[in-house]
């Protein structure tokens, strides 16, 4: 099994200590939400989502996302959030909205059902 970046999107504008998430879950016979990791820095907020993945056993087609809260250290004020979406993600061809600016929720998060 190997751990995955995957895409996310907060579930509201993002502000505050505590960030709402929906993570992209993928198929659930092959993948299972694993962890976020959370580096806050004077400019930007980075957030990474992994999945772990098993490339060995056939993944159904369904799509699900997990609902996951972050909580940062500082408010978010005015740094920048980063990582929902990019090259580094499995899946980067589906359009999860500007990499670069992860503040508003995405359209995507309403293409499947929450798991928790």
């Amino acid at each position: 099994m190997a751990l995955e970046r995957v895409q996310w999107s907060v579930t509201e504008e993002a502000s505050g200590r505590q960030l709402s998430l929906l993570v992209y879950a993928g198929g659930s016979s092959c993948m299972s939400y694993e962890k976020v990791d959370v580096d806050e820095g004077a400019e930007a907020v980075e957030i990474r989502a992994h999945l772990r993945v098993d490339r060995n056993s056939p993944c159904s087609e369904d799509i699900q996302v997990e609902q996951v809260t972050v909580e940062l250290a500082e408010p978010l004020g005015d740094r920048a959030l980063v990582g929902c979406a990019g090259p580094d993600t499995i899946w980067p061809e589906w359009d999860f909205g500007d990499a670069t600016d992860c503040t508003t929720p995405s359209n995507w998060v309403a293409q499947g059902p929450r798991l928790s």
